[in-house]
């Protein structure tokens, strides 16, 4: 399973940070289980880039274990709800629809913790999905204040994303995928492809591009 979280503050003062990472198995990512990694490693590596002082990334994963070890630029969360109150952009990238239902459901708590405290949160979902998980995903955030559901499922193999190379599909607000974009390309992605604001649009796209992906090789055989 690919059940990989990472997190960040944008800056030590910022109110929008946080993070976790993993896409469900397709024809396009059947080996993937690297994904996140490479994804988590390029932002860290962008972060550390800029000019102003970050803080590190906020990692999380179900299975402790593959986590990468802890360094100046990188630290663990003991839990995805502890990911979610601390950072205030989350991304997160994994295997399933049932997965993501279940990381939510604690993302969401520590959501609402910020809620109260009057911080906001933006979740950018990499997962490839069925729409109608996306639509119920981004319900439950407009029930929480100051939460921001937006699906941002990538086109790419491994290599390409350890050479930062993905291409994003994303959908949802407008005024976070703007404030969210910097932290997607250049530093994770080439290329972001915005389908408007239903995030069932993009999560439709995705399939879509996995069906043509797996019918135009059938044909040619």
């Amino acid at each position: 399973a690919r059940d990989y979280a990472v997190g960040f503050p944008r800056t030590r003062t910022s109110p929008l940070s946080s993070l976790p990472v993993e896409p469900r198995a397709d024809p396009e990512h059947l080996a993937q289980g690297n994904m996140g990694v490479h994804m988590a490693d390029n932002l860290a590596k962008h972060l550390a880039s800029l000019e102003h002082d970050h803080p590190p990334l906020l990692l999380f994963n179900r299975t402790h274990s593959k986590l990468p070890p802890k360094s100046d630029s990188v630290q663990h969360a003991d839990s995805a709800r502890q990911l979610a109150e601390r950072c205030d952009v989350v991304v997160t990238s994994l295997a399933n629809d049932q997965a993501v239902q279940a990381v939510y459901a604690e993302l969401y708590e520590g959501a609402k913790i910020r809620g109260k405290q009057g911080k906001a949160t933006i979740f950018i979902d990499t997962s490839t999905l069925y729409p109608t998980t996306c639509g119920q995903l981004e319900r439950e955030a407009t029930k929480i204040p100051g939460t921001v559901y937006l699906c941002a499922p990538v086109f790419g193999p491994p290599p390409m994303a350890q050479e930062a190379k993905l291409v994003f599909v994303l959908s949802g607000d407008v005024f976070a995928k703007k404030k969210v974009a910097p932290y997607l390309v250049p530093a994770i992605g080439r290329r972001i492809l915005d389908v408007g604001s239903d995030v069932e649009r993009a999560a439709s796209l995705k399939l879509i591009g996995n069906g043509t992906i797996v019918w135009v090789p059938l044909v040619l055989l």
